[in-house]
């Protein structure tokens, strides 16, 4: 719990006055209650805001858990699988928001590379298809330990291509078993060998072994061990750290600040104070995000320029309020590790994130997914239409344009609400930002409406966002509304015919298609989504 709450005590004070301790501070505007157990006993708990941290429930505390989540304002869980249980327990989803640890403060370890031998005068043990592997490829993953006699020059060569190496002088079983047991794979690099008994010796331990097809190799080995070339090599290699470098990227996705980030904007929303814990990232200007997200309550969600994910599953999360998450879509457009530094400079990007690692966070979520890689140019022909749509990919103005005709022409055809980030009121660069796609809108179809938190970047940038609907969008909303739950719905004379899912829960549909004033239906019909429905 201490390492969960360090962070918040480090930062939370460039907004707040924080105090720590092991009892409820009655007087604090807010109490947040690492983990939920504090919430729990019959006592005063003051007239402020709480917290509650679930990290999990114990055999028989079920009572307790409920006890606490009923009288708190927020509940954090860690992960979304906690989530789910609180869903599975009955907590209102509306209550629950997920907060990650993270593991930023820890650095990759390069899989280790050993190699056990001595060069030999005329070349046989090939330490030559070392420096082939480091001209032609990236070996940052990767450590190689030399073991033997006759390294030096091999490793002053590794080294000044910028390759990780240790030379290992002394060779003694002792400590042979020693390196065998820390290395990752043991590689054999010679032209031909009668053995080599380091080999057997590298199985023996439990290594992995990656050899050309001779001796030992030929007996033993599978054809999965075994290397024909260097380009062969280099992808078993590869396949080897692979894991290891998803794994790393996964979990250094979401750092501590971003953690930090997340309780500033549940604790600024909640109180009605700031949430720009780091004024540079802007988050009250994404934070609007999510007030749209309460008003439009969709159930399919489009975001151009997906970047590492947190925009994405914040927004999923404002949606998980409403409906249950395996119901909601979520469509995410970017270039991802796919980016060129043409286009980083072109678009006045951010460096792009590994698809997969993005893929892997946001389905977590439990929404479906569907992320798209490529320049807009080409992938936004596989655009589905949405209840709401963010528009903050490419800045460049003919990015933009691109994309938000595509998003304008989905509005007029099926409806729904768009917000386009990068709307400057100054110190806008040349050919880049939205205004000029926006500043075209014909008003007299689209309601148009600037959003009011700007961002002043450290270049003189005041940065805002717009959000647009179609003007006479009452049917998209009723639409909307009749799927939450709401049980009041508006024709006014619209050119729209009513449509039937609204017709069937009507109490009373007078006069032609769309003439129908105002009728009110039970809260019951249709039915709202229960927690357990939210539960899935």
């Amino acid at each position: 719990m201490l390492r969960m709450a360090g962070p918040l005590t480090d930062d939370l004070p460039k907004l707040y006055t924080v105090t720590e301790g092991i009892e409820v501070d009655t007087a604090a505007d807010l109490n947040i209650h690492f983990p939920y157990h504090s919430l729990v006993e019959d006592k005063d708990f003051g007239t402020g805001k709480h917290i509650a941290v679930y990290t999990h429930c114990n055999p028989g505390a079920l009572p307790e858990l409920m006890q606490a989540c009923a009288r708190a304002d927020i509940v954090t869980a860690m992960s979304f699988e906690g989530r789910q249980e609180l869903l599975n327990f009955g907590v209102d989803p509306k209550k629950v928001w997920v907060i990650p640890c993270a593991a930023d403060n820890f650095s990759y370890r390069p899989r280790r590379v050993l190699i056990v031998g001595y060069p030999q005068p005329n070349g046989r043990k090939r330490e030559s298809i070392l420096l082939d592997l480091a001209f032609q490829y990236d070996l940052t993953a990767f450590e190689f330990y030399l073991a033997g006699d006759g390294w030096e020059h091999t490793a002053a060569q590794l080294a000044a291509l910028g390759v990780r190496r240790q030379v290992v002088d002394s060779v003694d079983d002792e400590i042979l078993v020693k390196f065998y047991q820390m290395a990752d794979v043991f590689l054999v690099t010679g032209y031909m060998e009668g053995g080599p008994l380091p080999l057997l010796e590298a199985m023996a331990n439990g290594t992995k072994v990656l050899s050309p097809r001779f001796g030992y190799a030929a007996d033993y080995l599978s054809d999965e061990e075994i290397y024909t070339d260097v380009a062969d090599l280099m992808k078993k290699l590869s396949d080897l750290a692979e894991p290891s470098i998803y794994n790393h990227q996964l979990a250094r996705s979401w750092s501590w600040k971003d953690y930090t980030a997340e309780y500033a904007l549940l604790l600024g929303r909640l109180l009605g104070e700031s949430v720009d814990l780091y004024p540079e990232r802007g988050m009250s200007r994404y934070a609007q995000l999510l007030d749209v997200i309460d008003e439009v309550k969709p159930k399919s969600i489009c975001e151009i320029g997906t970047w590492n994910g947190n925009r994405a599953i914040q927004m999923l999360q404002q949606a998980g309020k409403f409906h249950s998450m395996h119901r909601i879509h979520y469509q995410g457009f970017d270039l991802f590790e796919q980016q060129t530094g043409e286009q980083f400079v072109r678009e006045l990007s951010k460096v792009g994130h590994p698809l997969e690692v993005v893929r892997k966070r946001i389905e977590a979520t439990g929404a479906k997914i569907e992320l798209v890689a490529g320049e807009t140019y080409d992938s936004i022909n596989n655009m589905k239409p949405a209840d709401f749509y963010f528009v903050d990919g490419g800045h460049s103005e003919e990015t933009i344009q691109n994309d938000g005709e595509r998003v304008s022409s989905y509005i007029d055809e099926h409806g729904g609400v768009a917000v386009f980030d990068d709307y400057y009121h100054e110190g806008q660069p040349e050919g880049m930002g939205c205004n000029k796609l926006i500043d075209a809108l014909d008003l007299d179809i689209y309601e148009v409406t600037p959003l009011p938190a700007l961002t002043k970047a450290a270049d003189g940038r005041l940065i805002g966002m717009v959000k647009v609907r179609q003007k006479d969008a009452n049917i998209h909303l009723q639409r909307r509304a009749a799927q939450a739950g709401s049980g009041t719905w508006y024709f006014a004379n619209s050119s729209y015919p009513m449509p039937d899912m609204l017709r069937d829960y009507a109490p009373s549909a007078p006069g032609a298609d769309g003439e129908l004033e105002r009728t009110t239906a039970p809260r019951s019909e249709p039915p709202p989504e229960t927690n357990a429905e939210m539960a899935g």
